[in-house]
This record gives structure tokens, C-alpha cells and sequence, in this order.
């Protein structure tokens, strides 16, 4: 989930630093597939690998709709209850990173 969108690394990929948007990060290893949501971070890649550094990352297996259902309604109200723009900046990331959740985990757009 790159800042200015998905992308894919493969061996040999040309070197490249990427911000990091709330998301899944997918790594292959053989017909191995795991996913890793992560709130945001940067992706380091060389031609021979690729580091992930993310605030936070949690399998996507992990999480749970209904406790992220029940934040994205606190986060709601909170935005909208801000008295100050602080408040509201704050409120307004945790909204974002319980709707990528549950994005990751419902698949929906």
C-alpha cells in the first residue's frame, strides 16, 4: 500500500523508498502467501530485498471486525466532538486505520 499506490517487488527491482498508506503488505515465498496489515511505515527496496519498517503490523487473520466496527464508530464520534484541530487530526488517523482494517479483512473498496 505505497502512498502513490500498490505496487509488486521482484527480484532485481529497481531500487526505490516507499511511504507507506494503511494496508495489506503481501509477502510470497514460493506458493506461500501471507498478509500483513500495516498502519504505516516504509518500504525499502534494493534489487536483491525488500525491508518493511511499519508503526504497527498484525496478520490480517488477526483482526477483528466487530472491535474494528465498534472503533470506526468511536472514531466518528470523536472527529466530529473535536474541540480542537489536534484532537481531530488524531481522531481522524485512527479512523483511517480502522477503515483500512476493516477493508483488509472484508475486501470491500
Amino acid at each position: 500500500p505505497g502512498a502513490a499506490g500498490s505496487f509488486g517487488v521482484l527480484v532485481g527491482h529497481v531500487p526505490v523508498v516507499s511511504q507507506l498508506k494503511p494496508g495489506v503488505v503481501e509477502i510470497h515465498d514460493g506458493g506461500k502467501v501471507e498478509q500483513f496489515f500495516v498502519s504505516s511505515g516504509f518500504a525499502f527496496v534494493s534489487t536483491t530485498a525488500a525491508d518493511i519498517c511499519a508503526v504497527e503490523a498484525a496478520p490480517v487473520s488477526d483482526l477483528d471486525s466487530d472491535t474494528i466496527k465498534e472503533n470506526i464508530s468511536t472514531f466518528t464520534k470523536t472527529v466530529a466532538d473535536a474541540q480542537n484541530d489536534m484532537d481531530k487530526a488524531t481522531a481522524q488517523v485512527g479512523l483511517d486505520v480502522n477503515q483500512a482494517m476493516l477493508q483488509a479483512i472484508t475486501g470491500a473498496k
